[in-house]
């Protein structure tokens, strides 16, 4: 998917909906602490990657 734009998405031949990329990951990507409340800019990695992928 991370090379697709918007989409179908099936497994095991049902279709789940639609997708796409809810945004890229940029900026700095520091070390991962998992520790905490989580939000969507913690524990980024790949950055410049799509945020859903398989």
């Amino acid at each position: 998917m991370n090379t697709m734009g918007k989409g179908q998405v099936w497994i095991n031949g049902q279709s789940i909906g639609r997708y796409w990329p809810g945004y890229k990951a940029s900026g700095t990507c520091p070390s991962c602490n998992y520790a905490g409340w989580f939000n969507e800019k913690k524990c980024l990695s790949k950055c410049g990657e799509a945020s859903q992928r398989w």
